[in-house]
């Protein structure tokens, strides 16, 4: 029967931060792609959430530091 290894802290909050750099970029990403003068709004709205998930990231790298 093969044995089932468990899941750290360490491992969840590094997948976490993973998923959460991967959508940073896409955020970025999709920001870069838009024409400033027509997408203001939409531009302004990826800014935010891109800076939301950069909250994210800082709080589960904090997390990370406290578990070592």
């Amino acid at each position: 029967m093969a044995e089932v290894s468990e899941i750290t802290p360490a491992d969840t909050i590094g997948r976490l931060l993973d998923h959460l750099h991967e959508t940073q970029r896409l955020f970025a990403e999709s920001r870069s792609g838009l024409e400033a003068s027509d997408y203001v709004d939409l531009i302004d709205v990826l800014h935010e959430c891109e800076q939301l998930v950069r909250s994210q990231i800082h709080l589960l790298t904090r997390a990370r530091q406290r578990l070592r």
